[in-house]
């Protein structure tokens, strides 16, 4: 065989690998097309980015109390 040739078992096996992928594409390409036509519609006026942020002060976390590190015992003086 010369350099550079492919045998078929390797061509068949690479178009069936192209045929999964246009498959797997052509897929993709219907579930994004559906999910558009699902999503709603936000108003001209109103930023994706934004929706459903709230302004204003957000709510206070509760925050454990520190514990305050123990303070050796006084020494006497000898």
């Amino acid at each position: 065989m010369r350099p550079g040739t492919k045998n078929a078992a390797e061509k068949r096996k690479k178009e069936i690998d192209r045929q999964k992928w246009q498959a797997a594409k052509a897929e993709r390409r219907q579930q994004r097309q559906l999910e558009r036509q699902t999503r709603t519609s936000l108003g001209d006026d109103e930023d994706p980015d934004l929706a459903g942020i709230v302004p204003g002060p957000q709510p206070v976390e509760e925050v454990p109390a520190a514990v305050p590190p123990e303070t050796p015992a006084a020494e006497t003086p000898k």
